[in-house]
């Protein structure tokens, strides 16, 4: 498949080089599957590289890595539980990172995006 330098040189422009946030309140789901906000709030400090985009038109599929700065519960690190976890799983709270910043950056977009995750100290 062949590099879409137009779309990968826009999203560079977008989202490249800028400090992002993004916070959420943890949910809970009660016994007949309805979820509530729980007074629990993480906040989110990260930012994005643009690595390609390949194909053509709403065929494109473009490739980020969102690299996690900071993450507080309550105010408090939390980045250190991810890290402990040595990177490898992939927790409710960043799935849930995920699916924000897909609805938030991403929604109205023509064409794919496929998200990667990075604390800041991990290897690519």
């Amino acid at each position: 498949m062949k590099e879409n330098k137009k779309l990968k040189n826009l999203l560079k422009k977008l989202f490249e080089n800028k400090d992002l946030e993004i916070t959420f309140n943890d949910i809970d789901f009660t016994w007949d599957g309805a979820y509530v906000e729980e007074d629990i709030v993480y906040v989110f400090k990260f930012r994005m590289e643009v690595s390609k985009v390949l194909g053509e038109g709403s065929r494109s599929v473009g490739d980020i890595s969102v690299i996690i700065d900071d993450i507080t519960k309550d105010g408090e690190d939390y980045y250190y539980n991810w890290a402990e976890s040595g990177y490898t799983e992939i927790p409710w709270y960043i799935r849930t990172l995920e699916h924000l910043i897909k609805e938030e950056y991403f929604e109205d977009l023509p064409f794919s995006i496929h998200l990667t995750f990075y604390g800041y100290d991990e290897q690519k």
